[in-house]
């Protein structure tokens, strides 16, 4: 069996000047809204675009796929983990698999955001959730910099927004869709970690 996890991803950063109230309530209702994947499950078959099968290479060692979903960039990939792989790093998120089919969703500290600038509040690293199978969480959270680029001196917020799904597992594969599919998603647990920023 082959366990999958879904993460649809909104990370999103603004200048001060247009992280207005209207910006604040289209954060907050985005998953609200359906969402588009490169994958469906349906019994313990995992169906995949067709185009991802010149890309993924599938053999008896595989105990994860990892499925990440850019709402930013609408953007999809899909990654393979052996049996035996304990940690996922995966940008500011890392899960840990604690045993069959458990996880826990961590947060890396804020000091390894970015190398170039200082994140503000400063955040250490954490457990964030346990997540089971076919149970989704939603985890956010957000900063503040003095500097972006060439833009120095002028604050920019930046708003990370993740909805992570177990989608259980899975004993076969199958290549057959034509194009990305609607997903309506709910949330069963809400991590809200934000700060009020100003």
């Amino acid at each position: 069996m082959i366990e999958v996890i879904r993460i649809f991803s909104h990370e999103e950063r603004r200048m001060k000047s247009s992280y207005d109230s209207d910006y604040r309530n289209y954060l907050n209702n985005w998953p609200s809204d359906l969402q588009h994947s490169c994958a469906s499950k349906i019994g313990n078959r995992l169906l995949l675009l067709k185009k991802l099968k010149s890309d993924l290479k599938f053999d008896k060692s595989i105990g994860l796929i990892l499925i990440s979903e850019g709402k930013k960039e609408d953007k999809s990939y899909v990654f393979t983990y052996p049996k035996n792989q304990k940690i996922l790093n995966l940008g500011l998120l890392k899960i840990k698999r604690t045993e069959d089919s458990l996880f826990e969703i961590h947060v890396v500290s804020s000091k390894k955001i970015s190398s170039l600038e200082i994140a503000s509040p400063e955040r250490f690293g954490h457990k964030v959730a346990e997540i089971k199978p076919n149970k989704t969480i939603r985890y956010r959270t957000n900063h503040k910099y003095d500097t972006w680029g060439m833009r120095r001196g002028e604050r920019s917020f930046e708003e990370e927004d993740f909805v992570i799904q177990h989608l259980g597992s899975v004993d076969e594969i199958d290549f057959s869709m034509d194009k990305k599919k609607e997903v309506k998603v709910t949330v069963d647990k809400l991590i809200d970690e934000r700060k009020i920023l100003k």
